[in-house]
C-alpha cells in the first residue's frame, strides 16, 4: 500500500504534494516526463547496469536536491529474483519505495520519498522510477566518521562511546522490524552530526525474509564490520557496538560464535573484493 503522502495524479505517476510545484518547475511532472529527464549530474558507477540511471538534480528557486534513480526494461531475471525477495510482483523502484515507507511509518530514518512511477507491459516492468530528498547537512559514515574517532583524550572518548551506543540502538531498531538491508556498508548510513540522525539509505535489496532471518542479520552485521576501516574503528569500538545492540555486558558462548560467524564472512568478502584489485576497510594490510 502506497503512502498517504503520496498522490496520483494520473496513471501510475505517485508524487508528494509538498513538492509538485518544485517538480513542476524542472519539467517532471510525469513519467514520460522523467525517463526523458536529462538535465540532472549523472551518477553513475562503473558496475552500473545499463538498465539503471542514477542522478542528482536541484530546484533553483527552493535550493533543494533531489535524487533520481531510473530502471528500463529490467531483465526478467531480475525482475523475479525481485519478486521472489518480495513475495509479490513489485517493480525494481517499488522495491526501494515499500521498506522506504514501512521504515519511516516505524520511526527508522530514511530519505524522503519525492515522487514514484512505474509502467507495465504484458505483466512485466517496463520501466519505474524513485525520486528521494537530499538528507539535509549529513554525509556518509564511509567518507566522515565524527571527528573523536581520531582522538583519544577523556571528553573524546565519552562522545565516542554515545555515538557507538546510538548506532547500534538505531540497527538493532532496524532490524527489529523484520526487515534485512543486505547492503549495509558505513556508505549507506548518512549522519548528522547537529542532531545526532543516522539515515539508512539506497534501500533497494532491502525485504523482509520468511526463511533464514539469521543468516540476513549476521550478513548485515559483517557487513557494518567489513567497511569498519581498521586505522579509525578499534577491536573495542566494535566489540561495544555488539555489546550495545545486543544489550549485553558480556559476550556469552552464542554471542562469540556468532562474531566469529561475521569475521569468517567479511574474510570471504575481503577474498572476493582483493581478486579485484580492492583492499578491504577492515584489514590491516601493513602486517
Amino acid at each position: 500500500m502506497l503512502s498517504q503522502k503520496l498522490l496520483k495524479p494520473r496513471d501510475w505517476f505517485y508524487i508528494h504534494p509538498e513538492y509538485e510545484n518544485a517538480l513542476r518547475e524542472i519539467g517532471l511532472c510525469s513519467l514520460e516526463a522523467v525517463f526523458n529527464y536529462q538535465d540532472g549530474e549523472n551518477l553513475g558507477k562503473k558496475n552500473l547496469p545499463d538498465y539503471r540511471k542514477r542522478m542528482q538534480t536541484s530546484v533553483e528557486s527552493t535550493n533543494l536536491r533531489l535524487f533520481l534513480k531510473r530502471f528500463t526494461n529490467p531483465p526478467l531475471k531480475e525482475q523475479l529474483k525481485n519478486w521472489l525477495a518480495h513475495k509479490r510482483r513489485i517493480s525494481m523502484a517499488g522495491s526501494e519505495l515499500k521498506p522506504a515507507i514501512e521504515l519511516a511509518d516505524k520511526k527508522v530514518n530514511v530519505p524522503e520519498v519525492v515522487a514514484f512511477g512505474q509502467k507495465w507491459k504484458e505483466g512485466v516492468e517496463e520501466k519505474s522510477f524513485i525520486i528521494t530528498k537530499e538528507i539535509p547537512d549529513a554525509v556518509s559514515l564511509e567518507s566522515n566518521l565524527p571527528q573523536y574517532f581520531y582522538e583519544r583524550e577523556g571528553s573524546s572518548k565519552a562522545s565516542k562511546d554515545k555515538f557507538i551506543k546510538e548506532l547500534a540502538e538505531d540497527i538493532r531498531n532496524f532490524h527489529n522490524t523484520g526487515l534485512r538491508h543486505r547492503d549495509l556498508y558505513l556508505s549507506h548510513i548518512f549522519y548528522n552530526q547537529n542532531t545526532n540522525v543516522f539515515t539508512l539509505i539506497d534501500l533497494a535489496r532491502c525485504f523482509k525474509p520468511l526463511l533464514f532471518k539469521k543468516r540476513y542479520l549476521l550478513k548485515d552485521i559483517a557487513q557494518l564490520y567489513y567497511s569498519s576501516p581498521y586505522r579509525i574503528v578499534s577491536k573495542s569500538d566494535k566489540l561495544r557496538f555488539y555489546l550495545y545492540y545486543t544489550k549485553k555486558k558480556k559476550l556469552s558462548s552464542k554471542d562469540k560464535l556468532f562474531i566469529s560467524r561475521v569475521k569468517s564472512k567479511a574474510e570471504r568478502m575481503a577474498q572476493h573484493d582483493e581478486k579485484r584489485g580492492k583492499t578491504p576497510p577492515f584489514k590491516n594490510t601493513e602486517k
